[in-house]
């Protein structure tokens, strides 16, 4: 880690975010999460969202997408538009 940027992190409490940090890589706008990953970032709705949640559900999508990438799909004659009433009266 470029010593700019680890000196900005730890400067930083727990959800502050830092001004444009310079270092041999760029600018860096750092947002310090709290090391438990378990501790709230935030509420969406009334549901909780941890750093653990969020992490894991970056990567559940990550290979969802991964995986939908990778899928064909073949369409059955007449399959465009099926008719409703074939399936429920049928």
């Amino acid at each position: 880690m470029a010593a700019e940027f680890e000196a900005a992190c730890k400067a930083l409490e727990p959800y502050e975010v830092s001004d444009p940090v310079l270092s041999k890589y760029g600018y860096h706008i750092i947002l310090r999460l709290p090391p438990d990953a378990d501790a709230l970032l935030f509420s969406s709705k009334g549901d909780p969202v941890t750093a653990r949640t969020a992490a894991a559900s970056a990567e559940y999508n990550e290979r969802l997408q991964v995986r939908a990438d990778g899928l064909e799909a073949d369409y059955a004659e007449g399959f465009e538009k099926p008719n409703l009433l074939d399936y429920i009266l049928g």
